[in-house]
């Protein structure tokens, strides 16, 4: 495990697929979908796809910088899904 100092992480916002399309991912649809699935509209969440996220973690491993993935009022049981999901 990597631990990151405050100063040194990037907050997202859920990268999964909100109910509606103008939607922040607050209002969670699926919580698997991270912007590959064809579905409420469309493949992309409102942040991207899934491509997009996977570069946006990469290039900030690569910098030494981390996430820190907001799962908001899922958070308690996102954290469960994410940590044991691969990206």
């Amino acid at each position: 495990m990597t631990f990151y100092h405050a100063n040194s992480l990037i907050r997202v916002p859920p990268g999964c697929k909100a109910s509606s399309p103008s939607g922040n991912g607050y209002d969670i649809y699926d919580l698997y979908d991270l912007g590959e699935f064809d579905q409420k509209g469309g493949k992309e969440t409102k942040w991207g796809t899934k491509e997009e996220l996977l570069e946006l973690v990469k290039k900030a491993t690569d910098s030494g910088v981390g996430i820190y993935w907001d799962a908001g009022k899922a958070c308690t049981f996102s954290k469960c899904i994410i940590t044991n999901r691969t990206l």
